[in-house]
């Protein structure tokens, strides 16, 4: 196991909140590794809630991991130089009922490379050399120790992008701060040494 494994986490939706879609709004850009070109897509991008949500937090999670984030959130995020290949993408909330809420945007996390240690996971990959199927996961440290760290607090690994990857330290500086300024978030960050099993395991 890396060393690194104990420092990063990654992006999970807690399930205890509405969830979010992406509504009318295609969202195949997600699947880029660089800024989609924003003359391309209807903005701002157009997302519903699948259920009437009781609150509106800072922080939502789209698809399990990708974050939606308010304007107060992102501000936060901006000021403290946390948006490293990151583009920013307004967006429109719709719930069942109540009007649209504006003044939400999702973060298209762009800033991708290999980072999984190869002994770590499974053999079952795609033909660009994506993962299909995890055993487990281990952050390449050799890998990190190249990439200057303000370059690698939030990313996803190249390996497998649905995986949005954050240093503890943006976890311990977005935890203090939202005690006191920021209300509830409707994702949750864990360990990565707890990554478990996508799909099927295959045996390395």
């Amino acid at each position: 196991m890396s060393t690194y494994d104990n420092e990063y986490f990654v992006i999970k939706d807690n399930h205890q909140h509405a969830q979010i879609a992406s509504g009318s709004t295609s969202v195949r850009f997600l699947k880029r590794l660089d800024p989609v070109d924003e003359s391309t897509i209807e903005l701002p991008l157009k997302f519903v809630f699948l259920s009437q949500p009781t609150t509106f937090a800072d922080v939502h999670g789209y698809r399990g991991s990708r974050p939606v984030v308010n304007q107060r959130f992102l501000d936060i995020l901006k000021s403290n130089n946390l948006l490293y290949n990151i583009q920013v993408l307004p967006l429109e909330l719709t719930p069942p009922k109540g009007e649209v809420i504006q003044g939400y945007y999702l973060l298209h996390i762009c800033n991708t490379f290999p980072a999984l240690d190869e002994k770590a996971y499974g053999k079952l990959r795609d033909g660009e050399g994506r993962i299909l199927s995890l055993k487990s996961m281990s952050l390449d440290q050799k890998v990190l120790d190249k990439i200057p760290f303000e370059q690698r607090r939030i990313f996803v690994p190249y390996e497998s992008l649905t995986e949005v990857v954050v240093h503890e330290s943006v976890i311990n500086f977005v935890v203090n701060i939202s005690t006191s300024t920021l209300s509830c978030f409707h994702c949750r960050f864990r360990p990565q040494v707890d990554w478990s099993y996508i799909w099927d395991p295959v045996v390395v």
